[in-house]
């Protein structure tokens, strides 16, 4: 995580997370509890359910 052309945080940049299925999960969760000072606005996506969906979701733009 962190990586590209984006302006990433420094945060984000330096967590050395890799985005598998697992860290995208607790990433749309509460990414403020996953990585502590990112600029991330979006408060995080408490059904589990939910978070599945956009995961295979975004399995399938590959």
């Amino acid at each position: 995580m962190g990586q590209g052309s984006y302006a990433f945080s420094d945060a984000l940049k330096a967590s050395a997370l890799t985005l598998d299925d697992a860290t995208l999960d607790k990433w749309l969760e509460n990414p403020r509890a996953l990585v502590p000072g990112n600029r991330m606005s979006f408060p995080g996506l408490k059904d589990a359910a939910k978070r599945a969906e956009i995961i295979a979701y975004l399995k399938q733009q590959r």
